[in-house]
């Protein structure tokens, strides 16, 4: 699973996932829907749809829904109360969360996060906070960044969806 969301999803593999939805053909992963905790745990009763993707190349009508669904099954069975993700504005206007029921909660402004240029992958600003890096004292989080190789990009904003369980 790991390997085909790093080859399928813009954001390759959700870190912290604890539970994938996988769609197969002829023996192969062609879709994957993935759980994941919240990474401000003190949200409890909350489970995050992480990542959505197809195979490239293919179509599954009714795909999501189909993962949707066996998500919310094993959501109720642990007893979470609502499922939470977010679309990006650079890539969708997050028609599919309508689709499967989810009710728009909040517009996010535009934020930014990094792009490896060496190793060509996006990397979530959280990830790199000064404290969590090593940055050395009086070096600002983007100074430190650069000098890593990694380039600050500014997205157009995001959209929170919520699906009460």
């Amino acid at each position: 699973c790991r390997d085909f969301l790093n080859s399928n999803h813009i954001q390759g593999y959700g870190q912290g996932t604890i539970r994938y939805f996988n769609l197969e053909y002829g023996g192969e992963i062609i879709a994957s829907m993935t759980a994941s905790k919240h990474h401000r745990q003190g949200q409890g009763g909350i489970i995050v749809l992480n990542r959505l993707c197809f195979k490239d190349g293919f179509n599954v009508q009714g795909g999501a829904s189909k993962l949707f669904k066996r998500m919310v099954d094993w959501a109720r069975e642990k007893s979470y109360t609502s499922i939470v993700s977010w679309s990006d504005n650079c890539w969708t206007e997050g028609r599919i969360y309508g689709v499967l029921g989810f009710e728009l909660v909040k517009e996010h402004p535009p934020d930014y996060f990094y792009w490896d240029i060496q190793n060509r992958r996006y990397v979530s600003k959280q990830t790199q906070q000064k404290k969590k890096t090593g940055c050395p004292e009086g070096m600002t989080e983007r100074e430190w960044c650069i000098k890593r190789g990694l380039s600050r990009i500014y997205d157009t904003g995001k959209r929170l969806w919520t699906f009460e369980l």
